[in-house]
């Protein structure tokens, strides 16, 4: 015993088995494109990563270089005990190893740290045009206390001496 429509029964499952199969086989390339994108976009991410992590460690290196380098230039002409001299030459040591350090980075990391080091010369000569300056000034303060302690002296000895003179003319 067969039923009547067996024929469009058996079409209708071999239908809806194409259907499941095909279904079935999408949906599982699509999860095979997804997750091979997925990695693919991990390893690019995993790569930039490791590059922002490079440059963010020289730019915390080239900070570290800068700061000991403003630090030392603030020393300069602070206290007499410091060999200015030598103080200028780890300063230049300084400058020419982080010129070398910024040549070794990429120009759009390091833009504003080459014109602060191309702009320390102009710094270190404006802070040695204040040192000489202030030698100078106190080099002159010191001639015109001189000066005015002579001043004093020979004012006393003009009035001791007219005084003595008035005495001598009586």
């Amino acid at each position: 015993m067969q039923a009547k429509n067996r024929k469009e029964v058996t079409a209708a499952w071999q239908k809806f088995s194409l259907t499941l199969i095909i279904t079935v086989i999408l949906a599982i390339s699509m999860f095979y494109c997804y997750v091979h994108t997925s990695a693919v976009e991990l390893r690019k991410i995993e790569y930039k990563t490791l590059e922002y992590d490079k440059i963010y460690g020289l730019q915390l290196e080239t900070t570290v270089k800068v700061d000991s380098l403003v630090y030392l230039v603030q020393l300069l002409n602070t206290n007499e005990r410091i060999n200015d001299v030598l103080l200028q030459n780890m300063i230049s040591n300084k400058k020419m190893g982080l010129m070398n350090h910024l040549d070794k980075m990429p120009e759009r990391d390091t833009r504003l740290y080459k014109m602060l080091a191309l702009q320390f010369n102009s710094f270190l000569n404006a802070k040695d045009s204040i040192r000489l300056l202030t030698v100078e000034e106190q080099a002159v303060k010191e001639d015109l206390i001189r000066c005015i302690n002579n001043n004093k002296v020979a004012a006393r000895q003009l009035s001791i001496g007219s005084a003595t003179s008035g005495l001598d003319n009586k």
